[in-house]
Order: C-alpha cells, then structure tokens, then sequence
C-alpha cells in the first residue's frame, strides 16, 4: 500500500500510529522514517540494514542468516549499494529459511517519508527491489509493505513502472481521509491550553478551521504562534494577525497556497514590514535562517556562530520570535540544535515561487556555495594545525564531514567554488583526512564526504567535453584516496586517541597534552629543532629524550609536534596514552597507527603502504618492516621529516620496539628524524647500551637547578600576566610584588606543576580578586571550597601515574598523620621511591611541621571519598590496590584474639632506626579504620577484592571488632559496615539491572536465582548480618570491648555472625576468664 499526503496533513503520525497499532498485535516485522533534518536519516544507506535487523528479531529464523552476513562483511554492508544490501540481508535469507508447505508469521514493514531521503534514485531501487519481493515468483504471501510519502513524480513512477506489478499496489491520498471535523478537535483542544474559550468567537473559530485547510502543520503552526509570540502580545492579538492573512485559499496548482501564507505573515511579525531587503539586517536574517534549513546536520547557537561568523546574540535575536516555525533552546543553551518544526518550511524558503517576498527568499545554490566556502575555511585555517579549543570541536566536526555535501550543490558555474575545491583536493587533502577521522571517530562519514566532491568534480569534467586535465588530475587523487583509505580502514585497526590530532583535540582523552610554557625548555627546544632540520649533520637520526615520570617528556614532545606540524615536515606524531596500571598498548596496534599517518602525510608512502596491505600476510618484525621502515626509506620528501613518539614505556613490547627503530636507521636515512620520549625503564636501558652512539640523548633529570628555576619564574610570569585582567589589580609592574613572586618561586621547588596549579588558583574566575589568591596561596590559607577546582584537574593530570594517585588517596583518607616510614610500610614502597612520589604530588600533597604528609586542604578528603562527584579516584585500580593492601596488613597482624591498636598519633622518627612493630602497628591502625574507604565502587575492579574481602569477614571480623571497641573506634566500625553494606547493594544493583538478569527481587533466595556469583551473595549476606550485630550492640562494644565476644552467644542460631563465630567466641571468653580482660574494661590509658 502507497499512502501519500501533502506536506503537513500528518503522514507519519498515521504512520506511527499504524506501527504502534500493529506492535500491539505482534506483527511489526519492521518500521523505518526517513528524515531529511538528521543525517543518518536522510540517507539511504540504513534502511536496509535497519530492516533487516528488526526482521532477525522479529522472526529468529531469519537471525542466522542476517547476523552472519553482517559479521562476514565486517559492518561494510552498511555502506555498499542498496542493491547488494538488499539481497544479502533481506532476499537470501528469506529465500533460503523457506520451507515449502508451511505457513509463515504474518508481518508489516512499513516505510515513512520516503521523499525525505537525499538520493531520489536509491529511493526508486528501494520501491522496485520490494515490490520485486512482493511478486509471485518470491512466495512471500505474508509480508504486506505500508510505504508512505509525498505524491512525488519519481516515487508515483517507480511504483507503476512495471504493468505486472500495479495490481500488488493500492494506493490511499491522506487529504482524501481528512475531516475538517478532525482539524476542529486538534484545534480545540490546543486553544484549550491558552485559558477559557470565551475570548473566542464560534465565527472566529470557524475561520481559523476554515483556513487550515486539510493541513494539521496549519493548525499546528498558528497554535505555536498565538501561544509562543511576543511577551506584550495576547493570544487574542495574535489570533487577530492570523486572521487578517488574506490568502486566495489552496489550488491544485498551488496546494500549498494558506500555508505559505502563514509562513510569510509570521517572518514579517518577526522583522516588521518596514524591513529592506538588501539591508545589511535582513542580509544577516537571511544568512542565518538559510543556514538553519539547509545544514546537513542541525546546530547549536554556539557552533552555528562559528561556521557563520556572527556573533551568537545576533542569532538569538533573529529566532526570538520565530518560536512558531523553529525549535529554539534556552539562550543560555549553546549547544542544544536549532531545528524547523516541519520540512514545508525549508521548501516555502527556498522556492521563489512559493516565497514572492525576497526578503525572505533563501537563494539555496548560492548558499550552499557559501556554507561550502566556510566549511573549508574552518578546516583549513582552524582544524589542520594548532590547538583545537573545546568549544570548537562542534563545528569542526561538522565542517570536516559535510564540506562534501555542500560542494554538491553548489551550481558548477562557481568559479570561487572551482578554485577552493581544487585547492583542498591539491594542497589538504590527505591532512583533512588524517585530522577529521579523528575529531569525527569514524572515516565512514569522510568517505561519503569525498564521495560527493567526486560527483561534483566529475559533473564538471563532463561538461568540459572530458578534455579539461585539471579536472581529470583532481579526479585521479579523489579516486585514489577513496579507494585506498578504504581499503586502510577495513585492514588497520588504531589507537586514535594516541595520535598527534586526538592530542591537539582532545578527543578520545581525558586531557590534552600541554606544550612548553613560552620562553621555557628553550634550550633543549632550541637543540631538538636544529639536530631536526640539519641535513649536514653527523649527528644520529635517533633523539631520544628520557627522564623519570613528570619531568616535562610530554610537554617537550607536544611542543616539538607542533612546530614540525606548522612546518609541514611532521610526518606522523604518537603520543602513548594509558589509563589503567595493568594496560599498555600493543605494538602491532601502535604500529598500525602510524603507518596510517605516514599514508595520510605523502603520497609516495602511502602507495607503498596500500601496496603492502592488499599483499597482507605479515606480522611482528614484518609488519614493521613493510608499514614503517619501507615507507619512510622510499619517501620523496625533499627536506627532513620527523616522527615524534611520546612514552614509548607504555608500549608492551617497548624494547623491540625501540630496537625496530633503530635498526631502520642504520642504512642511509639521512631525511629521516625520529624523536622518542621515554622514562629510563631496565629493558629500554639494556637497549640504549647495546646500540650506544646510534642515538644521541637528553636526560631531563639532569638540567641544572638554576635552569629549571629559571623556567619556572618564565612560567609564573607568564601565566600572570595572563590573570592581570582582572580589575582589582594594580598595574602590571606593581603586581605580584618582589616578595610575593620570589615566595611563589621558592615554594615551586623547580615544580612545573606547583607552578600549573599555583596559576590555576591565583587565577580562579569564581575568585574576586587575585592579589588575594596569590596571597593566601603562599601562605597556605585556604577556605573550604577555595581548593576544589584543583582537584579535577590534578586527578587528570595524574591518571595514569597511579603510584601518585595511591599515595595521594591513602594520605587524605587518613584523619591521623602518618610517618613516611608508616605510609611506605602500607603502600609497600621503599622510603626512596615515596620520597620520589611526594615531589610529585605537591603541592596536592605538603609535608607538616612534623615532617609528616599531609592534604593541601581537608577538602581533598571529601573530593576523593565523594562516590558521586565528577572526577575522583571511585573504584579503580588505585582504590582496589589500598583495600587489598589493608586487608592483607589487618590479615597479618590480627593474628590473635586480643589484638591492641596503637594510639591515634604516629610519633615514629622517619629513620632506618626506627622499629618494625611501630611502623606495622600504625600500619595496622590505618588500616582498621579506613579498609572501607578504598572499597573500589567499579564492578570490574570489585571482583578482584571480593575474595580476600570475604576471607576477611569470615576470618577475622571479631578480631577487627575487638580492637576498634578496645580503643574506642566503635563509631568508625559501625560507619565502615555501613560504606561496606552500600557498596554491596551497589554491585548487586548493577549486576541485577544488567540485561543477562530479570528478576527484581531482594530476597536472599531470589538473589541466589539471579547471580552467577555465589561467593558475592554470602558476602552480602553476611555484611548485612555483621552491620546489624554493630548497630544493636555498639553501646555494649563501646563501654565493654569483651561484649565482642559475649553477643555473639545472644544472636539466634539463623544468624550469619553466630554460625561462623560462635566456637571462636566461645574460646576467647573461656581463655579470657582470669585475666584483666574478664571484666572487658582493658583498654590503653
């Protein structure tokens, strides 16, 4: 069945109806709507997999077949033609599932807005490939096909093209259906919500029906309008402009005619009639209303004032009040898309047959030139070399996947569009590339995007005469870089957030590298750069930059890219990202990241890269060998070209890889330059000694004091020189005063990141007056909230340095000082190593008076113990590690039924002379007040606590029980029973609301259906049973420690705690008879 409508007379509202009517009875095979406002919607490359997809629900015969056609094309079948979609997904499998004799399940597929799809030409493959199905020769009697769309010429052509067939076709026009009684009732109702009826005459009322015609997005609109207008306007003025539209009512020549009419009336309420058409106001309301209908995918106010180049309030003030026809967010929502309510709108804009007001008219070919032109502006001058600020990423995304899409319709007499096509295709193409796979996360959308300037280059070649070479050259490159970057993306598998472009963007990290503060590293910067572009020198290829963990490795590298970047000679730039103590990256996987670079950076290397890739077959030393070192030695740059690899430790197989290298680099290379940035890890070290004078190095660890402190006052000046805006400062050379910078300084301890976070607190916007912060900064005075935007960007800056975040976690948990040689004891390091750790995290971490560490600010307890606030370390590896670790020390040392904790204040001297019981036994005390602290709230990370948790409960609970009450920490018990019981409920809800498991049930016996975890569920049966023996009972704990014991004899024989402890309980009350514990008041003085 064919339904067709008008625009506006509420096709898809039937047809979702139909589609919820038919769900309801189990017989929806499938429902697609095209939609020409998204993207995704507006092609059709989806709708035959989409179809295909809710068929192997539907019927589970067909899965099978369906699944194992998507797996055999690994997700391409989403983009080859429809033909060959369809016969895959949907004709096969029905075909071969088909068993003679036997009926199948009756279904309904239908098909919305099929003139809504961008390519009229696939929407006629579409028609005919389902009514080819349909046919007798298919037996598919129990599929019926509800398509539905405007009356349009290639839709109505493609349906009764095959005499044959037209008997299979029946056809129903929605204006035929439409009661003028079923606009009244949609009407009334709407008005309904502006208050009482009687402001509205039935005469009145009638007309406005009267006018809507047989159009539901008439009556829909003039609602929107009389109850979304100006704020001095009455619904009764604004129904008194849509009655004064005199409209000569719709024609079969002009259907369209009341609707067009509304859509005027309403501009010319929003800019007024005395408005010019070629004022320089109009000329920007037209900018921006043609934008907004004809973008391929929808925008925020923040992006669009980007592409446009106007300022966003004047976008704000053109859509005021056209809150009728346009879907306008809050003025303080950037982000959220502006969107027309209905499609007629683009189409009465953009005909001038229909728009008679020019004004308004918007001129599409021309437009769409200019949104072309903007779109390569963007990306050429914006996204392909420098840093990319947050707040661009959104329009650069969308100038990087639809500059295409735009070209396409640009008339080919543009000579301006000749020009800026040829010089993208020419000079950015493969850096265009290379940069929006990235910020896109996907190259498909890039593919379609050459695609389309494809077509259009070829239109223009064909109207040459096929003799313009230009064309042809243009042709080639577009032909060539399509079929190779597929044939790269269907082989290469990358980490596309360690790449030099993921880096400047941000995108798919949690940080972006910084660069070198201006005028600091200058001399190493300064040597990198010459031993770079110095084709005359003996000096290595290899530069190898290492230093121990935050020592600027990082910073130098990105600083490096960037200028080899700005310089065209950067070649590919990798920068290890790792984010979890237990992962690194594999080598293939790194290797095929770069390789993709090279492809992306030269022609010559990407030949011999794709060439290598269709041979396949190889691996390991093989891989490298015909991906990187092949490449690299038949490149036909001219001038140096240098690859920058940050944090080569993290790499798996980082000894081979550094070796593979090297290697490359024995025979004549002398283009080539390579710089590495490293820690001084063992095997990398045996790898420099054995290949020693291949490479030339830099230590970082070894830069002189002096030189380090002379780039920190750069630093600090620089940085406030940038604060110095605010208004409460006194000029620049009053402020900071001589004092204050040179406290800044000593207190930075040649740290780069005091330095970092001393600027971001000096600075705070939320913060009235800087000369303030910079005071309180260096004298230590915070207020309670003053620190806490140091704390997410510290916890960034460390996320992968998890010694950090592990030390950082255990000293602000604890409420008592701990000793280094105590906190070393817990975290099992050597006084050495913590030391080491502790430069690290200052300032977050500062040593006391006492020489003890401690948090910059008692907020940093709260932040990172807060499990619901953005940022802190809740339930990784670092949280997993210190539970472990406090279990294991409360395992060791509560080794007897009356164990003693030492007092609150850790007073052992931080020296080799100090005895072990005084470390183990503030080790110990830690550990029974905070275990609960470090309970890791991530399931996956849970799971490795579980078992020792549980040995814990069952093993050594009275113990643990006992020693609290002793001295008196009854109170910090019952609160970590508490934390623990959370975190339980916690897991067990994630696990139960996880789609393997459906029962909703909190009954021990129902948990037990449900989880595969019978270890978990007697964990939580006891915490429950535990947590409620500590609240009963924590008076009698707290007044007489040996009621441990005693209670355990009072609970009923079905409690947990009874069943494991009761023979303990009964020996130590038994062992404790005679002794100053018989009474149960021992306690320390």
């Amino acid at each position: 069945m064919w339904l067709s409508g008008l625009a506006g007379t509420g096709k898809s509202t039937l047809a979702k109806t139909i589609a919820t009517w038919a769900d309801g009875r189990k017989f929806l095979g499938s429902s697609y709507f095209f939609s020409r406002d998204t993207v995704e919607l507006s092609t059709s490359s989806l709708v035959i997999p989409t179809i295909a997809h809710n068929l192997s629900n539907f019927d589970k015969s067909l899965a099978d077949y369906i699944w194992k056609k998507m797996i055999e094309d690994d997700n391409h079948i989403f983009y080859q033609e429809v033909t060959d979609q369809f016969k895959k997904l949907i004709e096969e499998p029905l075909r071969l599932t088909e068993i003679p004799d036997i009926s199948r399940k009756h279904m309904l597929l239908i098909i919305d807005g099929l003139d809504e799809c961008n390519n009229p030409r696939d929407v006629e493959t579409i028609i005919r490939l389902f009514l080819d199905l349909l046919s007798p020769s298919h037996s598919v009697k129990h599929i019926r096909i509800l398509l539905v769309s405007r009356p349009e010429k290639h839709i109505c052509d493609a349906l009764y093209a095959d005499n044959q067939l037209r008997p299979l076709i029946t056809r129903c026009t929605v204006e035929d259906f439409v009661d003028s009684s079923d606009i009244e009732q949609y009407l009334r109702h709407g008005l309904s919500r502006f208050g009482s009826d009687d402001w509205l005459s039935e005469s009145d009322f009638k007309a406005l029906v009267q006018s809507c015609g047989k159009l539901f997005i008439y009556a829909s609109t003039v609602l929107g309008f009389i109850g979304g207008g100006r704020a001095l306007r009455s619904p009764e003025e604004g129904l008194q402009i849509i009655s004064a539209i005199k409209s000569g009512g719709a024609s079969d020549e002009a259907p369209y005619k009341q609707l067009d009419d509304l859509y005027l009336c309403i501009l010319l309420e929003a800019v007024g009639n005395d408005a010019s058409a070629s004022s320089k106001a109009m000329e920007r309301f037209r900018k921006i209303l043609g934008t907004i209908v004809l973008v391929r995918d929808h925008l925020g106010v923040g992006p669009l004032s980007k592409l446009i180049e106007e300022k966003e309030q004047h976008i704000w003030n053109t859509l005021k009040h056209l809150g009728s026809i346009f879907i306008v967010p809050h003025e303080e929502d950037l982000e959220t898309p502006v969107k027309f309510f209905h499609p007629s709108l683009q189409d009465f804009l953009t005909d001038s047959n229909r728009c008679e007001d020019e004004r308004f008219f918007i001129d599409a070919p021309n437009m769409e030139g200019y949104l072309f032109q903007r779109c390569t502006d963007v990306f050429i001058f914006q996204g392909l070399s420098g840093t990319i600020d947050d707040e661009l990423i959104p329009v650069m995304r969308y100038v990087c996947e639809h500059w295409g899409y735009h070209l396409e319709k640009v008339p080919y007499t543009n000579a301006q569009a000749i020009k800026t096509v040829d010089h993208v295709i020419r000079c950015h193409l493969l850096k265009w590339f290379r940069f929006s796979r990235i910020i896109c996360g996907s190259c498909n959308p890039l593919f379609e995007c050459m695609k389309s300037a494809q077509n259009w280059v070829q239109c223009q070649w064909v109207k040459s005469g096929c003799v313009d070479e230009r064309f042809d050259e243009l042709l080639g490159t577009l032909d060539s870089v399509l079929r190779s970057s597929r044939c790269l993306d269907g082989i290469f598998k990358e980490h596309y957030e360690d790449t030099y472009d993921a880096a400047r963007s941000k995108c798919g990290r949690k940080t972006r590298p910084a660069a070198c503060h201006p005028g600091t590293r200058e001399t190493i910067l300064k040597e990198i750069k010459e031993w770079a572009t110095d084709l005359n020198s003996t000096a290595p290829n290899l530069f190898l930059l290492y230093g121990s963990a935050m020592s600027g490795k990082s910073a130098i590298a990105m600083s490096i890219a960037e200028w080899a970047d700005k310089k065209g000679i950067l070649c590919s730039g990798y920068f290890f990202v790792r984010n979890f103590a237990h992962y690194s990256k594999e080598m293939w996987m790194t290797i095929c990241t770069i390789a993709h670079d090279l492809a992306l950076f030269d022609h010559s290397m990407r030949k011999v890269i794709v060439g290598s890739v269709e041979k396949s077959g190889f691996t390991g030393k093989s891989l490298f060998k015909h991906l990187i070192a092949e490449p690299l030695k038949r490149s036909d740059y001219q001038v140096p070209i240098l690859l920058v690899i940050d944090g080569v430790e993290k790499c798996q197989e980082a000894a081979e890889f550094l070796s593979l290298f090297i290697h490359i680099l024995e025979s004549d290379n002398s283009r080539i330059r390579i710089l590495m940035t490293t820690r001084p890890t063992l095997s990398i070290s045996e790898v420099l000694e054995r290949y020693k004078g291949r490479s030339q190095f830099a230590n970082l660890d070894d830069i002189p004091d002096d030189i380090v402190q002379r780039d920190i006052v750069a630093c600090l000046r620089h940085g406030l020189a940038h604060v110095h805006g605010a208004p409460d400062l006194p000029r620049l050379h009053e402020w900071p005063s001589r004092s204050d910078f040179d406290s800044l300084v000593d207190h930075s301890k040649n740290s780069f990141h005091y330095a970092k976070y001393a600027l971001k607190f000096i600075g705070n916007s939320k913060a009235r007056s800087p000369a303030k912060q910079l005071r309180n900064w260096v004298n230590g005075q915070f207020h309670d909230d003053s620190c806490l935007d140091l704390y997410p960007l510290w916890l960034a800056d460390n996320a992968e340095y998890h010694d950090n975040l592990q030390v950082v976690a255990v000293v602000a948990v604890s409420l008592e000082p701990l000793s280094l040689l105590s906190l070393a004891n817990i975290l099992q390091l050597d006084i050495i190593t913590l030391q080491t750790i502790l430069r690290r995290v200052y300032p977050i971490i500062v040593l006391g008076a006492d020489g003890h560490p401690k948090p910059i600010h008692p907020s940093l307890r709260q932040y990172l113990t807060n499990k619901t606030s953005e940022g802190p370390i809740k339930g990784n590896w670092e949280e997993r590690q210190a539970c472990l670790r406090c279990l294991e020390i409360m395992e060791e040392h509560l080794n007897c039924d009356f164990p003693m904790l030492p007092t609150g204040r850790d007073d052992s001297h931080d020296t080799v002379e100090v005895g072990t019981n005084a470390e183990s036994g503030f080790s110990l005390r830690y550990a029974c007040r905070y275990w609960a602290m470090h309970l890791p709230w991530d399931r996956g990370e849970a799971v490795y606590v579980l078992r020792k948790f549980n040995n814990f409960l069952q093993s050594y609970f009275l113990r643990w029980l006992y020693a609290m009450s002793l001295h008196q920490l009854v109170s910090d018990a019952a609160s970590s029973m508490s934390i623990a019981c959370r975190w339980s409920r916690s897991f067990e809800t994630n696990i139960r609301e996880s789609e393997y498991f459906k029962i909703r049930s909190d009954s021990l016996s129902a948990r037990k259906r449900i989880f595969p975890y019978p270890l978990f569920l007697e964990t939580i049966e006891y915490l429950d049973d535990a947590r409620q023996y500590i609240e009963n009972n924590h008076q009698a704990f707290a007044e007489y420690p040996l009621q441990v014991y005693q209670k355990v004899l009072d609970l009923p024989e079905s409690s947990v705690v009874r069943q494991v402890y009761e023979a303990a309980a009964k020996l130590c009350l038994h062992s404790s008879k005679g002794t100053n514990r018989d009474d149960g008041l021992s306690r320390p003085s």
